[in-house]
This record gives C-alpha cells, structure tokens and sequence, in this order.
C-alpha cells in the first residue's frame, strides 16, 4: 500500500480473536503487525496490541475506547519494495493510513496510546467501518464471514492496568493505619461515658494514646486522598457522562472520608488536651463530636466512595461481579448507618463500613493490579 506523507509505504495486518460479554459492555483484544518505510529511509516492523472496549447503544454496539499498545519495535532496514496500489484506491493525505484514520510515526515499545476507534459493531456482531474524514476505504479490520466465540483467552504476560500499583501500596498502607488506629485507642470510652470518666479515666491515663491515635487517624485521612483520586482514575474508563459522573463521585466520597477523618483526629487530640478540672459538658461534647465525624460522618463519605467505584467499574468489566456487589453492599450499610441519629441501635453498622469497607478496598485494588486494561483479542 501506497502512502504519501511521512511513509513511503506502510503495510499493516490485524488479527481478530474473541470478544467478552458483560450485559451492554463488552472488551477484547486483536493482534497487529505492522510495517514501513518512511520517507526519510527508517524502517519500522513491529507487533502491536488493541485493546478495545465496546458499549451497546439504542443505534448497536459502539465503540468506547481503544488503547494501542506496541509489544515489539524493530529498526532493522526492509529491503524490500510495496506493490502498488490497486486502481482507484485512495490512501490518506495525511501520511500513515493507520486504523486510527490519522498519520503516526510508530509508538514507543511498551507505552499504550488511547484512540477513537474508527468502526462499531451492528447488533449481529458484524463488524462495519467508520471512516473518518481523510480515513483509507478500505475496511479497518479483514472482513470474515463468522463472528469468533466469546470464550476469553488468558495472557499471562499482558500488561497490568497501569496506575494499579500505586493503588494497592496506599491501600495496604491505609489498611495498616487503620489497624494501628484501632489498637492504640482501643481504650477509646463508649459514647454513653459521662464527661467526668471521660476526663478521669481515658485523657488522664491515656493521653499518649490519644495522641499517637489522632496522628495515625490523620496521616490516613491524608492517605485518602491520593487514594481516592487513584481508584476514581482508574475505574473511570468510558466516555460515558454516567460512568464520568460515578467516577467523580467515588472522588468526591473519598476526598469527603478524608475530611472526617482529619476532623475525628483533630477532635480527638483536643479532647486529650484538657486538663481534669475541664467542664464534664465540654469532654463529651468533643468525644461525640469526634465520634460522629471518624464514625458517621467516615461511613457515609465512604459509602459514596464505594458506590461510585463499583458503578464505573461496572462499565468498564474491571471489577468481579462479586467485588462489585460487596462494595454496594457496603455503601447500602454506610447510607443506612445515618439512622442511627434516630434509633442508636444501628451504630453496629458504623464497624461494618470501617472494617468491611478497607478489606474491600484491599480486595479491589488488588483485582486492579490484576486487571488487564481490556479483555482479550476481539474479532472487531
């Protein structure tokens, strides 16, 4: 194939595999080879990966999101020449004739680039071409007669999610600070102590505690925050305004828990300042007030978190079904525990947020380590 430009020509052969259903989402992979010469003599064999997502619409099954990533770079001079064109097609005026329907020097080996992809699949499964303006005519893809099964094929040597590690180190340390927290303040009074033993018992007899526990509680509540805008990036994969706004909004429930936090921390570390002659009224007031932002004001804040992370997880597949259910499962528990500003009873569920909800991070963090950025090879 023939192509002005940066190429003297530019050869490239895609091979389709299989595709992943997930209900209106789907994901998959294909295979390039590509090949050229480029005008100023450089050569550039290489073996490339597409890493696609799909989203069924009211129109078909579109295409989301396609990720480019190059396995194998070779410089090795072709000493061959292309055949010429057959009469009447056209190659772009722009240089490369890529399946991205624009020009592009080969990527960097191992450094994934996201592109519009230019096709979309009818409700059959077929795939059809899209071309762009300045696109080549002929199909992105070898058109075949079958659509490939959807079994999913396992690499283990592709690429993990980038950003995922980061995410599970703040975790496991977000998860050691809590565990540290609870320890150090296990002596912390029950929200029915009177002020007097508040200030008698626990800031007289455990004010190093209390201090230690406020520097942990707040060095976690920092924690949160790259955290949280971590998991929001990660999970947020689509173009959709739906999955974009429940990735903001495991952003915001993070940046939120942080709050509480740092304000438990800061209350808290008040409360072990006051001497013993302090009023009775002002130590239970700071104890409650301490208690209302680390317990329900931390499990409402992470409720959003984990709702948000699993509804934009759930477009993009990165989630388990059964790490998507937990996590909601827990934003049900977090949203519920406010009832216990009207019946106290349901302040058991305030531990089941705090605890359940940093296994269930460590749980989903680690699945993202895991997670490639797309399923496997799709026949697309």
């Amino acid at each position: 194939m023939l192509v002005p430009g940066l190429w003297e020509f530019f050869a490239q052969n895609v091979h389709p595999g299989t595709i992943r259903l997930d209900g209106d989402t789907a994901v998959g992979r294909a295979y390039v080879q590509e090949f050229g010469r480029m005008r100023d003599g450089s050569s550039h064999p290489n073996y490339a990966v597409y890493h696609d997502r799909y989203q069924r619409t009211p129109d078909g099954w579109k295409s989301a999101e396609r990720v480019y990533e190059v396995t194998y770079l070779d410089s090795t001079p072709l000493a061959g020449s292309p055949l010429h064109a057959a009469p009447g097609a056209r190659g772009s005026r722009r240089g490369a004739a890529t399946p991205h329907g624009v020009a592009a020097p080969p990527a960097a080996v191992g450094r994934p680039r996201r592109h519009a992809a230019a096709f979309w699949l009818s409700d059959t499964g077929a795939p059809r071409p899209h071309r762009p303006p300045g696109s080549p005519t002929e199909p992105l893809h070898p058109p075949t007669g079958d659509v490939m099964p959807t079994s999913l094929l396992h690499d283990p040597h592709a690429t993990s999610l980038r950003g995922a590690a980061p995410l599970l180190a703040f975790s496991l340390a977000y998860a050691v600070l809590t565990a540290a927290y609870v320890v150090t303040n296990r002596a912390t009074p029950q929200p029915d102590t009177p002020g007097g033993d508040i200030l008698r018992q626990y800031v007289r007899d455990h004010g190093a505690a209390i201090d230690l526990g406020a520097f942990l509680l707040l060095v976690a509540a920092v924690l949160l925050v790259p955290l949280a805008a971590t998991l929001a990036r990660l999970v947020r994969r689509g173009q959709g305004r739906d999955q974009g706004a429940a990735a903001a909004t495991a952003l915001a429930g993070g940046l939120l828990a942080s709050g509480a936090l740092a304000s438990s921390a800061a209350l808290s570390w008040t409360l072990g300042r006051l001497p013993e002659e302090a009023p009775a009224a002002l130590a239970r007031a700071l104890a409650d007030l301490s208690f209302l932002a680390g317990g329900l004001g931390y499990a409402v804040s992470f409720a959003l978190l984990a709702a948000g992370t699993c509804l934009a997880a759930r477009g993009s597949g990165l989630l388990p079904r059964a790490c998507a259910t937990t996590g909601l499962v827990i934003a049900a528990a977090g949203l519920a525990a406010t009832l216990m500003l009207l019946v106290f009873g349901f302040s058991y569920l305030l531990p089941v947020v705090r605890f359940g909800g940093t296994a269930w991070l460590l749980w989903a963090a680690f699945t993202l380590v895991r997670s490639r950025p797309t399923a496997p090879a799709v026949n697309a």
